[in-house]
């Protein structure tokens, strides 16, 4: 179910832009690892505890992500957009002012990764309805902002919480407020978009199952272990890469948030050229090609002692991300 075109003439490139800004604020948790030592430091925590909070990230953002469907076919995207928005964005404005593991759980864990779960799907999703006869390519591009967040909220939030400690967490948390808001009302849905994106009314058959229908198959289980395997090196990771390269190579943390700016920037280029490569390899060979980087690059990150061996280590671990175009594609 889907709801009606507030405006026959919206440009659906409007309802793509707004879709991109969201999920760029919304990849915030790949540069995690740039904020772990301040963070240790300001709830003298163990790096390991820290850690957690990015696992009760995940955990809260899959959560939310999967309510966020329900609500979106009952209510429409946009409202999501701007609960997500302000829940997203005081989680990690108020992270300024954590002085414990449980406040720190509290915000980054729970607030932003609840208001990412109540964003993202819902943005990516309302955008490929305005696409329907290009649904793999929008999705690559949507995805792609997945990996230019956190480009630049690595490079940023380094030298905001050099120059200003904790609270260089607050006008981070102000940033993703302000845009989620700014461009959440351009998320409507039409009830069906033609090739020349014209919102008609014609109706379309519908292969939707419910959720009961949908846990009976078996596409729904091999999916979500294929979901679970692909995240595995990059979850693991999103935390440890800066660290990583302050522990074995000894640089400052603003030198070594260039290590994430470089796994973004490969993160990036993958999810581009993972619907071409899967075109033209086909799906299995396009995952095993991908699977074999990220064990070369999990494999020399463990090794790097040189800044050139980090970096190509670095662009090698790609997480898997052609499961997505399995949904995605036409």
């Amino acid at each position: 179910m889907v709801e009606a075109v507030t405006g026959k003439n919206r440009n659906r490139w409007f309802v793509f832009t707004a879709a991109f800004l969201i999920i760029f604020c919304c990849a915030a948790s790949s540069a995690f690892s740039v904020f772990a030592e301040p963070l240790r430091k300001a709830v003298n925590g163990t790096a390991s505890q820290v850690a957690f909070t990015l696992t009760l990230y995940q955990f809260f953002m899959a959560c939310f992500g999967v309510a966020s469907g329900w609500i979106m076919d009952r209510f429409g995207a946009k409202k999501l957009m701007y609960v997500g928005g302000l829940v997203f964005g005081l989680g990690w404005g108020l992270t300024a002012f954590v002085h414990s593991l449980p406040l720190l759980y509290l915000t980054v864990g729970l607030m932003a990764g609840a208001g990412n779960g109540i964003m993202y799907n819902p943005a990516l999703l309302t955008a490929l309805k305005w696409f329907p006869e290009k649904r793999g390519t929008i999705s690559g591009f949507l995805l792609a902002a997945a990996s230019l967040g956190p480009l630049v909220l690595a490079k940023v939030g380094a030298v905001l919480c050099d120059k200003f400690g904790m609270n260089g967490f607050i006008p981070i948390g102000l940033a993703y407020l302000i845009i989620c808001w700014a461009v959440g009302w351009l998320m409507d849905s039409p009830e069906q978009v033609d090739n020349t994106g014209t919102a008609t009314t014609a109706t379309v058959e519908s292969n939707d199952y419910t959720p009961g229908q949908m846990l009976k198959t078996g596409r729904f289980w091999l999916m979500l272990a294929l979901f679970a395997i692909s995240c595995t090196a990059g979850i693991m990771l999103i935390g440890s890469l800066s660290p990583i390269a302050q522990v074995q190579l000894s640089m400052t943390p603003i030198t070594a948030a260039n290590m994430v700016v470089i796994n973004t920037l490969a993160n990036f280029c993958g999810r581009l050229i993972t619907g071409r490569l899967t075109d033209k390899l086909g799906q299995t060979k396009t995952l095993a090609l991908i699977l074999i980087l990220t064990m070369v690059g999990l494999g020399g990150l463990s090794v790097a002692r040189n800044v050139w061996f980090l970096q190509f280590s670095s662009f090698c671990w790609e997480p898997p991300s052609v499961a997505s175009w399995w949904f995605t594609r036409p």
